[in-house]
């Protein structure tokens, strides 16, 4: 500050100087809370990306483990079905409606190797139909 010789003018500079301290301090604390304010918004927006990509990660991997889980669990219940449907037949030839359809089959089969005709081939083939028919289908499908 450079003293005039006109002591008015020394105020107003120094009126001027110290105004202009006053803005340039307001100015800085402006611009620095303007700073952390968009620091905070940065960070917040990151932090959410952050947590949005960690939840899709996991979403993902736990439908992979479900579709996992779900595919074991269907093959298992598909072997159940087939040893259940397998015990049940090896059940049903035991069963003494189905060694009479096996004799009759059995029965016609050799008549065939004795006599070729058309005859002894059309019912050995509807007998040993009507025997293999009896292990597949459930006992109330059956013929009475």
């Amino acid at each position: 500050m450079k003293l005039n010789p006109n002591p008015e003018l020394n105020d107003v500079i120094e009126a001027i100087e110290e105004n202009n301290r006053q803005h340039s301090s307001i100015w800085w604390i402006i611009v620095i809370a303007i700073g952390v304010l968009l620091g905070s918004v940065a960070s917040h927006i990151s932090i959410e990306a952050y947590y949005k990509w960690q939840t899709e990660k996991r979403v993902k991997e736990s439908a992979i483990i479900m579709q996992e889980k779900l595919e074991k669990a269907s093959q298992k219940v598909a072997d159940q079905v087939r040893v259940t449907a397998e015990e049940k037949k090896e059940d049903r030839k035991k069963h003494p409606e189905y060694i009479q359809l096996k004799q009759v089959c059995e029965f016609w089969q050799q008549q065939v190797n004795i006599q070729n005709s058309q005859k002894n081939r059309s019912l050995r083939n509807s007998a040993c139909r009507e025997a293999e028919a009896y292990l597949t289908k459930p006992p109330e499908e059956k013929k009475p």
